[in-house]
């Protein structure tokens, strides 16, 4: 995720922003050849979309700005979500 590609409010500051509630923004992977078609629906509803990185093999979230990265997340150690097998029946 390239922080700095995130769109802002207007006179919104990025660290407010990136610790705001988190439903004011949500993160969507879409294959190359369909990011026009998505970006223009949001937007033509007045919703900012744009795209802020990209989806690369492996278990890690980064973020990355000013050509500095930090791992955010490694769902390899840290699930993001931990079911018992009985709950992926019902997942």
């Amino acid at each position: 995720i390239d922080v700095a590609s995130i769109p802002l409010p207007d006179g919104v500051a990025y660290d407010r922003w990136l610790r705001s509630f988190p439903s004011f923004g949500f993160l969507m992977t879409v294959a190359p050849e369909k990011v026009a078609n998505v970006v223009r629906a949001f937007t033509e509803r007045g919703i900012s979309a744009a795209v802020i990185g990209n989806v690369n093999a492996g278990s890690k979230v980064t973020l990355s700005a000013h050509g500095h990265s930090e791992t955010f997340w490694d769902h390899a150690h840290t699930p993001y979500m931990t079911l018992s097998p009985a709950e992926h029946a019902h997942a």
